[in-house]
């Protein structure tokens, strides 16, 4: 039985997607849908940081992937500073 409020399965589906949109010609849609899982999976756990991680890494595709990607790199960096603040072992 799928939980609603677990994290984890928005997340795996979304690292599913992300992982297919590679084997794609137009990688766009696929990203988009992972986008949405992964934003679901950081709103049920908003301090992990392997979640804004992979949003970063889905922005860069899709910056990679669209005509005019500047809007992407900066929500790329934003995610990449949360999962640093988020990451247990840093000190900073």
């Amino acid at each position: 039985k799928v939980d609603p409020y677990d994290s984890r399965y928005p997340a795996r589906l979304g690292e599913f997607l992300f992982v297919q949109a590679g084997y794609k010609d137009n990688q766009t849609p696929l990203l988009k849908k992972a986008e949405g899982y992964y934003l679901r999976a950081v709103a049920l756990n908003p301090r992990c940081a392997e979640y804004f991680t992979k949003l970063g890494q889905i922005y860069i595709a899709l910056c990679i992937d669209a005509e005019s990607g500047r809007g992407y790199i900066e929500k790329a960096f934003e995610n990449s500073r949360k999962a640093i603040e988020n990451d247990p072992r840093w000190t900073g």
